[in-house]
């Protein structure tokens, strides 16, 4: 076990057992150091070739190494370049010491907490150090706002959390003084380095935070050429860091912005093994927090203090081993495996730890936001058992999440299938949560859409029902009282117009109400940040609501008329659907080219009127002898909703009997959708301007 056992008397006579854990710690170091030289020294060395490579094809002036990170990269880089190779500088800046200064500028809160780059669980202490304040000082003025010194919330929830948006609004003035006192003594610290010509920084990369802080920094300076990035690993949120700021970089292990860069499992797998590359490759020493004068003139870095302590633990044994081994590289005195080079090995290592690297590596502390915690120690399984909010919270917080669960079940596992799973059911979540709200704004819009169509006659939401109701009375005097109409396969023909007609004032009504809703909502596609791609569906469902109760009438004249019940009749659901989607997929389409061209709803209206009497609504398709004629009038699709009610309740016919019909209706509606995307991506952003 690595471990010496003994036995221990006290003085009143009781035997204690003691555990002796210097054979596990020499154990440890060896481990660590056969870590760093046969898996951390290749992986550095390979990276530093191709830094080399790099630089020399782009004929680069200068390289500097960005943060703590990349210490270990510095070295290795010291030992490899050439004479002819460009120098290497080391830049003492972290995360925090290049993002409260840009904090100088007025700024959101929201983009201040995206700045501050937070971990996934943060504390009064992390939010008030993530903007540059003493979290000492301002921690009573937090207690205002009901913020516990302890309470932990997670990122997420910090942007919609309004205790800490209005504490961030009391102290906006302070952060904005504070930061530029420290974009003072920054720039001071950054005179000493020379950054004209072309140069490149090198970091272990995963954001480029530190690259686009940096430029933003420096871009005010006359003639200044931006930088290249080169680093060990590149995440998509890369795409949104760097692109807007027009910066280029290029990731050694991984560039998840690649399609060959990505996981087909995960979004961003770095996030299982992050901390750990990160503590691998860092100086052991304290992360930068700001700089202060240094007496003549310039400026010297801060450091937060740091319990690891400066060359002492498992990952400066690593790193030692792994420098040997570069240094035996450079002189030939050995030649890297191609796996460990190219880095595969290390990262197959940190995503499928061993439970002695785990016992390595897994008690090194982690420094983030000016806190420190280990990398992967859980308090315990039983622990865990009976406190699982914690189990999860210090799973959220923890940095080697592989190495954390490795730690936690104690034996070899599918950890990347089951933190896979957990991602995933977060995603959907996420997703679901989202379309609950979607579904619930859509209820209340559809809702306010019928009230405030009739908000200004009398009778109100009544006109609604009334017309409809009064067109059927008409009908049904006329036709089946006046003109005697005979039943049509064995039920009334008012019954079996009725059949038809309710589907097809549904879709009217979808069609009218829906073809100037943008012209409606003005205020919505102009001043409220809205997804006015919602409102002809709002008009859709808010039509909904009215055909229901229609749904409701037919059924009752059903009744009325002694027609037997059937199952069949819950086809009238789907036959309803069909509608409302066929409705949908044509508004879509309306809608849009009402704002340029305003007599489309007159069209619509003709093209109603029109599609009333070539569909077989009031007359009955039967009666026509001409085969063609029956062929052409197949291809309407409202025919096939139409007809399918008329099947379901006056027959008993189930919908699933007609598949070919089904298929040929849903194929052309779903061209229709298509078309409607289409027309909607490349008008929609000309809405507001034409409006």
């Amino acid at each position: 076990m690595g471990m010496r056992i003994s036995w221990k008397s006290t003085e009143n006579g009781e035997r204690r057992r003691t555990i002796d854990r210097t054979d596990m710690n020499q154990q440890e170091k060896a481990f660590a150091a056969r870590f760093g030289r046969e898996v951390l020294g290749p992986a550095v060395c390979g990276f530093t070739l191709w830094l080399l490579d790099r630089v020399r094809s782009d004929r680069t002036e200068k390289v500097f190494f960005l943060g703590r990170d990349g210490w270990l990269l510095l070295q290795a880089y010291r030992l490899l370049a050439g004479p002819e190779d460009p120098p290497a500088f080391y830049l003492q800046v972290s995360r925090r010491s290049l993002r409260v200064p840009l904090y100088s500028r007025p700024m959101s809160y929201e983009e201040a907490v995206s700045r501050a780059g937070f971990p996934a669980s943060v504390t009064l202490a992390c939010f008030l150090d993530g903007l540059g304040m003493d979290p000492a000082a301002y921690g009573p003025l937090a207690d205002r706002y009901g913020i516990g010194a302890e309470e932990q919330i997670s990122r997420d929830r910090l942007y919609k959390d309004p205790r800490f948006r209005d504490l961030y609004e009391e102290l906006a003035d302070r952060i904005r003084r504070a930061a530029l006192q420290e974009r003072q003594s920054l720039r001071a610290y950054l005179e000493q380095f020379n950054f004209r010509g072309s140069w490149a920084v090198a970091d272990i990369g995963w954001g480029g935070t530190l690259q686009r802080d940096l430029w933003e920094l420096l871009e005010d300076i006359p003639g200044l050429s931006p930088p290249d990035g080169c680093y060990l690993g590149l995440s998509s949120r890369a795409d949104t860091v760097l692109g807007p700021a027009g910066l280029s970089a290029a990731g050694y292990l991984f560039d998840s912005r690649r399609e060959s860069g990505r996981s087909p499992v995960f979004r961003e797998p770095q996030r299982l093994y992050v901390g750990l590359l990160e503590t691998l490759l860092a100086e052991q020493t304290g992360s930068v927090r700001d700089y202060i004068p240094d007496g003549r003139g310039g400026a010297v870095p801060r450091r937060y203090p740091f319990g690891g302590g400066k060359g002492r633990g498992p990952a400066a044994d690593a790193q030692a081993a792994a420098l040997e081994q570069i240094r035996d590289y450079g002189t030939g005195r050995s030649t890297p495996p191609p796996d460990a080079l190219s880095g595969r090995a290390l990262i197959r290592a940190a995503m499928y730890p061993s439970g002695r690297m785990v016992r390595a590596f897994g008690s090194c502390l982690f420094l983030d936001n000016g806190s420190c915690a280990p990398l992967a120690r859980p308090a315990g399984r039983l622990h865990g058992l009976f406190h699982p909010r914690a189990l999860v919270r210090d799973f959220r917080a923890s940095r080697w999440k592989a190495g954390f669960l490795r730690s936690l079940l104690g034996f070899p596992a599918p950890c990347t299938l089951l933190l896979a799973a957990a991602e995933w059911a977060e995603t959907a979540g996420e997703r679901c949560r989202s379309a609950a709200g979607t579904a619930c704004l859509l209820a209340g819009l559809a809702r306010n859409d019928i009230r405030s169509r009739f908000s200004g006659s009398f009778l109100g939401l009544l006109w609604a029902f009334l017309l409809p109701l009064i067109t059927i009375l008409v009908f049904w005097y006329v036709f089946q009282r006046g003109f005697r109409n005979p039943d049509v396969g064995g039920a009334p023909y008012i019954l079996w117009f009725t059949a038809g007609y309710v589907q097809w004032i549904f879709l009217t009504d979808i069609l009218t109400t829906g073809t100037p809703v943008y012209t409606d909502c003005v205020c919505l596609v102009k001043q409220i940040p809205f997804r006015i791609r919602l409102l002809p569906l709002v008009r859709t469902l808010s039509a909904c609501l009215v055909h229901l109760f229609f749904l409701f009438f037919l059924i009752f004249m059903a009744w009325i008329c002694r027609c037997p019940f059937s199952a069949a009749w819950c086809g009238l659901l789907y036959y309803s659907v069909c509608t409302a989607v066929l409705g949908w997929a044509f508004v879509r389409i309306l809608s849009v080219f009402h704002v340029f061209f305003r007599d489309t709803a007159a069209a619509v209206s003709i093209l109603v009127q029109i599609g009333f009497w070539i569909t077989p609504i009031l007359w009955n398709e039967n009666t026509l002898t001409d085969v063609h004629v029956r062929l052409i009038l197949r291809l309407n699709p409202v025919r096939y909703i139409v007809q399918g009610c008329r099947q379901a309740l006056l027959e008993g016919t189930s919908f699933l009997e007609s598949p070919r019909e089904a298929l040929g209706f849903w194929a052309g509606t779903a061209l229709l959708c298509l078309a409607g995307r289409l027309i909607c991506d490349r008008l929609m952003p000309y809405l507001a301007d034409e409006l």
